[in-house]
């Protein structure tokens, strides 16, 4: 599910939506259909999360023609689209253990 908001520039004051009231200042959880459907409007912010990759992968080429236009983007295919929405992994950094072996006492 993603999650939608009215835009700074918009004029809107609340909007009423198949999943409830959005207000001025609050987020409300929108299925990711519904967001791709509505993605174009500009009195409405859109976040998309990880979960709503498996949705993203099922959008049809026509939906694609749609999104280029009010995006104004050339998406090739659905994981460009991806790309573009979902926000990017985290990289994992990990620590290297120091390995130096400690130097031995004994002397000849």
């Amino acid at each position: 599910m993603a999650l939608v908001k009215l835009s700074d520039e918009s004029n809107i004051g609340r909007l009423e939506t198949p999943f409830g009231l959005l207000r001025r200042n609050a987020e409300l959880e929108v299925g990711t259909e519904w967001a791709i459907a509505k993605i174009g409007d500009r009195n409405l912010m859109f976040t998309f999360v990880e979960d709503d990759r498996n949705a993203l992968k099922e959008t049809t080429e026509k939906q694609l023609v749609v999104l280029r236009k009010q995006l104004e983007n050339d998406l090739p295919d659905v994981s460009t689209l991806c790309g573009l929405l979902l926000p990017k992994a985290k990289k994992s950094i990990t620590k290297k253990k120091n390995t130096k072996k400690p130097s031995s006492a004994l002397k000849e």
